[in-house]
């Protein structure tokens, strides 16, 4: 009789066993309307692999109640992006490993630029080896009610360039994609990022180009895409900043700080810039870390000087 209970929990850890492996390659998950509050049947649902190149696992279709289910055996074995493909757009939901479950959300579409607002602009300038390396970041708001997503296949926020710049095409971090045409860049005019969308709530866009530093100094224009949106520019330390209607505003996290009002549609800021930079803040700009060095220097500009001085953003 002893002998029982051992034979027992040897069958039952046996069947629990199986049945984990049975659902470890297994999600179910469900595709939501926010706009409407609705499940969306019959969508077309995608699994990826990021740490396999975004490799395809699986693609499926939302049954009636917007419910569906896919196996793999790479899924609960590391992360996987699901993605609902809705009115033409890419929603995109994370699946963490061992998480049986996902609910992947949508948002109807629109094409009315109205629903977004382009709300701060932050331009970090960094000498590096004889050039001028631009680096920006748009925060961008969509508080649509209800809420809807914004998307224009034709490009869905322009951004104005200085002149002659040579774009530096490295993709940043998803879902931060954004892409330029070739004829827009050989004439060096405004170029249109494209997203996949823009939700509810906020993005940051971030992009990069190297201008000609000769003798450490350039002159540029700045031209204003949106009317009503101000500029704020960061420097290192050793790295001066001149121009109409632009002022000093101190130190932040070891950054020069400029301010400028904002400009109207059209117009342009005219700005100079000299110095080789301090040692520290172009070692720090050096390698494969320079990239993620501006998306730091973008990100402390923004929350510390934006909202710690309390300007609107």
């Amino acid at each position: 009789m002893k002998a029982f209970w051992p034979r027992l929990l040897t069958t039952a850890l046996t069947a629990l066993v199986a049945a984990s492996v049975s659902l470890a390659g297994t999600v179910h998950g469900s595709v939501i309307n926010r706009t409407t509050g609705k499940p969306i049947p019959n969508t077309d649902v995608d699994l990826l692999s990021p740490t396999q190149g975004m490799a395809l696992l699986a693609s499926v279709k939302s049954d009636a109640q917007g419910q569906f289910t896919a196996t793999h055996d790479a899924i609960g074995a590391g992360p996987v992006l699901i993605r609902a493909t809705y009115q033409g757009v890419s929603f995109n939901a994370f699946l963490p490993p061992g998480r049986p479950q996902v609910d992947v959300e949508v948002f109807d579409v629109t094409k009315d630029p109205k629903v977004i607002f382009p709300a701060s602009h932050v331009i970090i300038l960094q000498p590096r080896d004889g050039t001028l390396i631009g680096a920006e970041e748009y925060n961008i708001k969509n508080d649509s009610k209800p809420p809807v997503a914004y998307f224009r296949s034709e490009g869905n926020l322009n951004s104005g360039f200085p002149t002659r710049p040579r774009l530096r095409m490295s993709p940043p971090p998803a879902p931060l994609a954004w892409m330029c045409r070739k004829p827009q860049l050989t004439r060096a005019k405004a170029c249109t990022p494209s997203l996949t969308r823009f939700i509810p709530g906020e993005t940051n866009i971030r992009l990069s180009y190297e201008l000609p530093y000769p003798d450490n100094s350039a002159k540029f224009k700045l031209p204003a895409v949106y009317a009503g949106m101000r500029m704020l520019l960061v420097a290192p330390p050793g790295v001066t900043l001149t121009g109409d209607g632009i002022s000093a505003a101190g130190q932040e996290q070891g950054m020069n700080v400029f301010l400028h009002e904002a400009l109207a549609a059209k117009g342009a800021l005219n700005i100079s810039v000299s110095g080789a930079g301090s040692p520290q803040a172009a070692a720090a700009s050096d390698g494969q870390g320079q990239q993620a060095q501006e998306g730091i220097r973008a990100r402390r500009a923004r929350r510390w000087i934006w909202l710690r001085r309390g300007l609107t953003i």
